[in-house]
């Protein structure tokens, strides 16, 4: 068993246009006493981006960046970038996000060597329609509950304007070594965790 204790709230809104609504779901990862903290952080009609702060020791913030570390550039995460995880391979950090792009949810990476620079390699997960799964589903030959096919899944295969629809994949995150020299990663196809090479 562990101790617990709750330390409170270490970072809020602010009145910076880019995070004045919420900020929420860090990923952080420690370099000695200092820890890198990346949260989205969201401004009127739920528009999201990445912001940037450091701590020293679990608790300090000694810096917040004022302006979003990473934001929309792309048709893919046109809505918002969320939700970021980050993990150090061979002296490179992958940092993995939600890319919305106002239909669509799908797990994106971008690589950096020093935590400031980032480049996007865009969107990692699979992207399927609702049929073009129920179709994967049918040629496994492991067992799937009833919950894959729930209302938050099935939907159209696009929109009206011919757009596909993609099922939500969120929480990617990657292993923090490689495996049999190649990287692994976790991300949840709505309801689920599942892993990928």
């Amino acid at each position: 068993m562990i101790a617990v204790k709750r330390e409170g709230v270490i970072l809020e809104p602010t009145h910076l246009t880019f995070e004045n609504e919420s900020v929420m779901n860090p990923a952080v990862i420690a370099e000695g006493n200092t820890i890198h903290m990346f949260y989205r952080a969201t401004q009127e009609r739920n528009r999201s981006t990445i912001g940037y702060c450091r701590l020293e020791g679990p608790l300090k913030v000694v810096h917040r960046n004022k302006e979003p570390l990473l934001r929309p550039e792309f048709d893919y995460e046109s809505q918002g970038v969320e939700d970021p995880r980050i993990v150090k391979i061979d002296g490179l950090y992958y940092m993995t996000y939600t890319a919305y792009d106002g239909d669509s949810a799908m797990g994106a990476l971008a690589v950096s060597k020093d935590l400031k620079h980032f480049e996007k390699k865009g969107v990692v997960t699979s992207q399927f329609t609702y049929p073009q799964f129920v179709e994967l589903l049918k040629e496994d030959d492991h067992p799937h509950t009833a919950k894959y096919y729930r209302s938050y899944n099935n939907r159209e295969a696009t929109t009206r304007e011919g757009k596909p629809l993609y099922l939500t994949d969120k929480n990617l995150v990657f292993f923090p070594r490689r495996i049999n020299g190649k990287l692994f990663f976790m991300h949840r196809i709505k309801p689920d965790i599942v892993d990928t090479n």
